[in-house]
């Protein structure tokens, strides 16, 4: 069984996270996720929101193969 890491996610991440909910939301039908726009946009979502959304990866032989988040709580 490989190992898993669960852990934070980071910059190097957003490729990944791009792939993973172009994936969800294909599977529920939406086409236009194969439109560099739509990628470019989902990209710029992660780097402008990972500050006040904590977004956790899971890595299987270091590939990111999962990714979830949730707003922040205010401090």
């Amino acid at each position: 069984m490989s190992d898993r890491i669960v852990r934070d996610a980071n910059g190097a991440d957003r490729s990944a996270w791009v792939s993973l909910r172009a994936s969800m939301f294909r599977a529920m039908g939406v086409d236009e996720v194969d439109d560099p726009v739509w990628q470019e946009s989902a990209a710029t979502w992660f780097d402008r929101r990972s500050e006040d959304v904590h977004i956790v990866v899971v890595e299987v032989d270091s590939e990111v193969v999962a990714a979830t988040g949730r707003r922040r709580s205010p401090s």
